[in-house]
């Protein structure tokens, strides 16, 4: 445990270029994992909410309607597993 402290610790060192621009990657694969996580669950939430309503036996067509805004979240998680 006391390793893992003293690492955390540890004075920031120069990169080399290569190592720099493998950090900005890394950092840019973290960006975009965080968002498709985000937004894969807030539409999830919204799925099992109509879900839910279906099995309760409302009506399909408003069920639909209410999942109508989040097409735009649905082809940005698209986006982001083609962009992974």
């Amino acid at each position: 445990m006391n390793g893992e402290k003293s690492a955390l610790r540890a004075k920031p060192v120069r990169l080399d270029p290569l190592d720099q621009d493998y950090q900005a990657r890394l950092e840019a694969t973290d960006q975009l994992l965080s968002a498709l996580i985000h937004g894969a669950v807030k539409y999830r939430h919204m799925v099992k909410c109509a879900l839910l309503a279906l099995r309760t036996g409302a009506e399909p067509g408003p069920v639909r309607a209410s999942l109508e805004p989040w097409e735009k979240t649905r082809k940005e998680i698209k986006r982001l597993v083609r962009d992974l």
